[in-house]
């Protein structure tokens, strides 16, 4: 029986009787071929592959033929062009080189997969169905959709008045918000990504596919340029609130026909225009709630969908939700806010002079930054490891929204204390990542109520994190834990704690650090200008240095974190980097607060439009130059062997600064 490649209904001839198309179509020779059949996925099931429906840079999306039950479904197949191509027999091989940007990519893709196939009772999303790992690749199977993307509506038929739209929102965004209660960030809604259905219905798609594939664990790259919030231009600080402000971008665009500035544009100079402005047709109340959802700076946008819909359906939702939610903040007015001020353009390199045992490197990279300053020195201390220190009060910490981070846990007793006790015994060392005396557990061990396993660092009133929850893809860790009573600021993770986890389980906390090690093995996210956050910078910046080196030669410093705070906060971006406010030398930095070194080196970057690229840039200069040996000096051939770093944010600009020790 043949099959027409397009609607997958038996046909004979040239064209189809039932959808007109030609019978004789071929799909280009990288792709898979017309007839190929795909077996061995979880349900049991075979796929006859038809013609292709789309090519983007991380996969192709296929229309196939489900041979036991004779229904259409769509196939997406991960196949990034960039860094694989097609092999013999169909399958798909990363290019040299490229095998760790392949496989993590992969790994997210299978994600993606899972988390589709355990989605449920959410008719506005849709439905994966089953997926398959063949051809050294994977394959998702989601149900197909008979509609049209809303971007090609208005490309095809103009802008889409508000009366049509916005009564088809509702259940969208009552969805989106039980996705969230799931915790499941969708991070690419776009007008690519909502589908208008034949029965009027508006249907949201292509779950994961703009997850990074640099590691397979980090942020968004394949960013829309006016749909994308500003945080997504970052790896941290992304949440529901960061879905709320790409959906409000779709629908900004679906009634105007205009796609919004750049969200980092926007905090430069805000030009964007009100809805009504361009013709869209809304209520005061309605443009209000929109602009609200539009708000560039995070901190200041709607929680969560839920936010969202209770202002733009107030009816609908009343009659949904007798309790109203809490409020989040007035919206904004009817016109976008004041603009950010521009930094300055160029960049200085500048000599140091008169100082001591010090030698200056200077560089200057350009990729958004505007001013990279980089400074190297020489120097000795023999003062004790400072005890640790919280963040400085004058640096501004992001309000990230309560929706993604649980209260304070509260731990019982450990469910099966033999079994724990013999895994865990009293004084087992944890770490020596913060040098001597190492962290080491305490008595008794608790059980939080989501089934994690906490005890206490001895000598220290913090929490240690021993073992996540059973079953878990993602994992919120919470500030404190009560534990016999007591309140306890959970302060680290113990090695072992992710083990059975999957590789690059999203984990979300403020104030946990954790073994160097641990940094692959999870997505970290964490707020901006928080201990955790300068801790998982300096995981980043140490294990570039150390796959520059090919071993683990550099590791993260809790002890260089402060004086890198205090920098920073001096420093943003708007003074001379080499010395501090009272004219003495950075390094003078190091020795307030007891840093023990025998080598030293700093490097430092202002006027930076996002945090990602400030960590981008850091992470780009000190892989080639902390990834080398010490060239002169007494320890010439040595190489750096601590790290800790910065950034901070100050009025929607950013500022790095980085220390590195030997010794």
């Amino acid at each position: 029986m043949n099959l027409c490649p397009h609607c997958m209904r038996p046909a004979e001839g040239d064209r189809c009787p039932h959808c007109g198309k030609d019978l004789r179509w071929a799909n280009p020779t990288h792709l898979l071929p017309v007839g190929a059949v795909l077996t061995g996925g979880g349900l049991g099931h075979s796929y006859q592959i038809g013609a292709y429906l789309g090519q983007g840079g991380f996969g192709v999306t296929y229309v196939a033929l489900e041979n036991e039950t004779g229904r259409r479904v769509a196939i997406k197949e991960y196949f990034p062009t960039r860094c694989a191509h097609r092999g013999p027999g169909g399958v798909v091989e990363p290019l040299s080189g490229q095998e760790a940007v392949y496989e993590g990519g992969r790994y997210s893709f299978v994600q993606e997969a899972r988390m589709l196939a355990a989605l449920d009772g959410m008719p506005s999303v849709v439905q994966g169905l089953d997926y398959l790992e063949i051809n050294n690749t994977a394959y998702l199977v989601m149900e197909y959709l008979d509609g049209t993307p809303l971007y090609r509506l208005v490309k095809m038929q103009g802008r889409i008045t508000a009366p049509e739209l916005l009564p088809r929102l509702y259940p969208l965004m009552r969805d989106m918000g039980r996705l969230h209660a799931a915790g499941v960030i969708h991070r690419d809604v776009s007008p690519d990504n909502v589908m208008w259905m034949r029965d009027g219905t508006l249907k949201l798609l292509d779950f994961g596919c703009a997850r990074a594939m640099e590691d397979g664990k980090s942020m968004t790259v394949a960013l829309k340029q006016g749909f994308a919030p500003v945080e997504q231009y970052r790896t941290h600080g992304q949440g529901p609130w960061t879905d709320v402000y790409a959906l409000s971008a779709t629908v900004y665009y679906c009634l105007t026909g205009k796609i919004p500035p750049a969200a980092p544009d926007r905090l430069m100079e805000d030009t964007m225009a009100a809805p009504n402005a361009l013709g869209a047709g809304l209520t005061a109340e309605e443009q209000d709630a929109l602009l609200w959802g539009l708000t560039v700076d995070p901190k200041q946008r709607p929680a969560g969908m839920e936010l969202l819909a209770q202002r733009l359906f107030p009816r609908q939702w009343a009659a949904d939700h007798p309790e109203p939610l809490p409020d989040s903040g007035p919206p904004p007015a009817s016109e976008p806010g004041p603009a950010s001020p521009a930094p300055k353009a160029g960049f200085t390199l500048d000599k140091l002079a008169g100082m001591d045992r010090r030698i200056l490197i200077g560089i200057a990279a350009a990729v958004l930054v505007l001013i990279l300053l980089i400074a190297f020195a020489l120097g000795r201390g023999t003062a004790e490891r400072p005890s640790p220190t919280q963040h400085p009060s004058a640096a501004p910490t992001l309000n990230i929204p309560k929706i993604t981070l649980p209260p304070t846990g509260t731990a019982a007793p450990t469910a099966d204390p033999a079994q724990d006790t013999a895994q865990f015994p009293p004084g087992m060392e944890l770490s020596d990542a913060l040098g001597d005396p190492p962290l080491t557990l305490s008595y008794p061990l608790y059980t939080a109520e989501d089934g994690a396993l906490y005890g206490i660092l001895q000598g220290l009133d913090y929490a240690v994190l021993l073992r996540l929850p059973p079953n878990v893809t993602r994992y919120t860790i919470p500030r404190k834990v009560e534990i016999d009573g007591t309140e306890r600021q959970v302060f680290w993770i113990y090695k072992g704690a992710l083990d059975g986890a999957p590789l690059g389980i999203p984990i979300s906390t403020r104030t946990a650090r954790f073994d160097l090690e641990l940094y692959d093995k999870a997505t970290w996210d964490t707020s901006d200008n928080s201990l955790a956050s300068d801790w998982v910078l300096s995981c980043r910046l140490a294990q570039a240095v150390n796959k520059a080196r090919g071993g683990q030669y550099m590791k993260p410093s809790y002890e260089l974190l402060y004086p890198a705070q205090v920098r920073a906060s001096e420093y943003s971006g708007n003074s001379d980097g080499e010395l501090r406010p009272d004219g003495s030398s950075t390094f003078t930095a190091l020795d307030e607060n007891r840093v023990s070194y025998t080598e030293c080196g700093a490097f430092w970057g202002g006027a930076y439009v996002t945090y990602e690229t400030a960590a981008h840039a850091a992470e780009q200069y000190i892989r080639n130059w902390a990834g080398s040996p010490i060239s002169e000096g007494a320890h010439a051939g040595e190489y750096f062997d601590a790290v800790g770093a910065h950034i901070q944010e100050n009025s929607g600009i950013y500022s790095l600064y980085c220390f590195t020790t030997y010794g």
